[in-house]
């Protein structure tokens, strides 16, 4: 199996699925971060929802279309 990149792989910066995927890497950091104060205040229930609603997400917003960008500024 070969690995290619798509089309458009200057813009993964740009794709909604790249936003998804560093939020959901964000959040264990932020969750680690986070005084014990108001980890107490938060159920620990809501990071897992949380990260399986960004995983939901995710893979949605890879799925569809995005609209091209209105600044086309890029080089191109």
């Amino acid at each position: 199996m070969k690995l290619r990149l798509v089309d458009d792989w200057r813009h993964w910066w740009r794709w909604n699925s790249t936003k998804v995927i560093v939020a959901l890497g964000a959040l264990p950091t932020i969750w680690f971060e986070l005084p014990p104060e108001w980890k107490a205040e938060i159920p620990s229930s809501w990071m897992r929802i949380g990260a399986v609603v960004l995983m939901v997400v995710g893979v949605l917003s890879r799925m569809t279309l995005q609209k091209p960008p209105k600044d086309k500024r890029d080089g191109k």
